[in-house]
């Protein structure tokens, strides 16, 4: 591996691995090969860390190992929800290691879903005042998607037709959750504005992006530009 970086000089990782930290002595011990080596890298996580099994140490070897960027996907806020989708996700803990992460200056991403099978205003709402009580730097909120192959789709649509531009988890095409879909696409625009809408968030996410500060900001806020997200129609 040492060859092949100095041949090719190559500087940039993406661990393209959904649970690295799943055996999180595994982890570590990669980090500390990396530094042991004294390799000059950097290291981004996009697919997501299991955020409840990540300890400060991980992060903090993670850091040092050249981690400028982790994604956490977390989807719901609701502990009913996290047990449907059988993650059991311990949200508290999550949040606890995004705030590590962020106080390490590493950038993070989170992930989240609206509108699972059943799930209320309630719970929505729970999500996004999640995301927005978080240090994330960079929040993207998807719809639930039935895609054919899938539990979800097995379970809940079965036989049904579903065309395949319907296929998209940016919008409500087929709404599986407990509100009507004029809500939901509500609940979906107003998560964008109310987590971007923080001066201190929009200070971290210049003062934290690694390179090419400002081009993040029109890519992070490509939603609204776009005319997605109107605040005096998103109000509750």
């Amino acid at each position: 591996m040492e060859e092949f970086i100095k041949r090719f000089g190559i500087e940039k990782f993406e661990v393209i691995d959904d649970i690295f930290n799943l055996d999180e002595e595994r982890a570590r011990m990669i980090c500390e090969g990396i530094i042991k080596r004294g390799w000059k890298i950097l290291l981004s996580f996009p697919n997501g860390l299991r955020g409840d099994r990540l300890s400060f140490e991980t992060l903090k070897l993670m850091k040092d190992a050249g981690t400028y960027y982790i994604s956490f996907a977390i989807e719901s806020a609701s502990e009913r929800i996290q047990r449907l989708i059988k993650k059991n996700l311990d949200v508290e803990k999550t949040l606890r290691a995004i705030e590590w992460a962020v106080n390490l200056r590493i950038w993070t991403m989170g992930y989240f879903m609206l509108g699972f099978p059943t799930e209320t205003e309630e719970e929505i709402k729970k999500t996004i005042d999640c995301a927005r009580k978080s240090k994330l730097h960079i929040a993207l909120f998807f719809i639930v998607t039935p895609f054919k192959g899938t539990e979800l789709y097995e379970t809940y649509i079965q036989d049904a037709y579903i065309p395949y531009s319907h296929y998209h988890y940016y919008t409500d095409h087929y709404n599986l959750s407990a509100v009507d879909g004029k809500t939901l696409r509500k609940l979906y625009k107003f998560a964008y504005w109310k987590f971007y809408s923080s001066p201190l968030r929009a200070f971290r996410i210049i003062r934290d992006y690694p390179t090419n500060r400002f081009g993040i900001i029109k890519q992070s806020f490509s939603l609204f530009f776009e005319g997605q997200t109107n605040p005096e129609k998103t109000k509750f």
